[in-house]
């Protein structure tokens, strides 16, 4: 009898299921739309990305003075550039000024190992500034690699200048909001900033799912 009740509710399920599931896709992950918001994005932002030596915590802390120092060295210059392709020169024309300030602020601080910088295409996996989201993809980035480069990465947008944001709680200022959507079309603008509820939205929706079709198939 209770086999029978199984097959008479797995006969029910599986139309719903199968109605379901295109539109569960769907809203769980939509492809088209994050390719191409990445695409437009890696066209026109210049990202930051300082790799540490190791993973120990003196290591991961003089990361972020080298950081701190590499961005007061660029922000002036920044401030100038009209799109990302100057700002691309002008962190080019800069590259030995920005070697020479992270190996002192390394001197500083008690390490000797090597920097390499260089402005190179890098893989970015999904991440949030603020209450902005970025989609994963390949961008050109400033990318600082310090001695073995085998610790945590520290990322950012150098242009439009968003690496003072709070990655983890702050908002991104309204004239950098404004900056960087007259960089981009509306859609891929408004794709940064639903991103973030978007992705908290699917996880309750996958659970939803799944709680529903084991309480229609009797699994408690």
């Amino acid at each position: 009898m209770k086999l029978f009740s199984f097959k008479k509710r797995l006969h029910i399920v599986l139309p719903i299921f199968f109605f379901l599931l295109p539109i569960a896709v769907f809203f769980i992950w939509n492809p088209s739309s994050e390719v191409s918001a990445a695409e437009e994005l890696s066209q026109k932002l210049l990202r930051f990305h300082v790799i540490a030596n190791s993973d120990s915590e003196e290591d991961q802390a003089v990361k972020l003075k080298v950081k701190e120092r590499v961005l007061s060295l660029l922000s002036p210059t920044l401030s100038y550039a009209a799109d990302k392709e100057e700002a691309k020169q002008l962190v080019e024309s800069r590259m030995d000024d920005i070697v020479a300030a992270a190996r002192d602020t390394l001197r500083e601080n008690g390490f000797s190992y090597s920097v390499h910088a260089s402005v190179t295409q890098c893989e970015f996996p999904v991440k949030t500034y603020g209450d902005l989201t970025f989609p994963a993809g390949t961008y050109e980035a400033l990318r600082i690699v310090l001695g073995d480069g085998e610790g945590k990465n520290w990322w950012c947008v150098m242009y439009p200048p968003l690496c003072f944001v709070d990655a983890s709680f702050g908002t991104v200022p309204e004239d950098s909001k404004k900056q960087l959507s007259g960089l981009l079309t509306e859609d891929t603008y408004d794709s940064l900033e639903t991103a973030r509820q978007n992705k908290e939205q699917r996880i309750p929706f996958r659970f939803g799912i799944f709680t529903f079709l084991n309480n229609l198939l009797g699994f408690h």
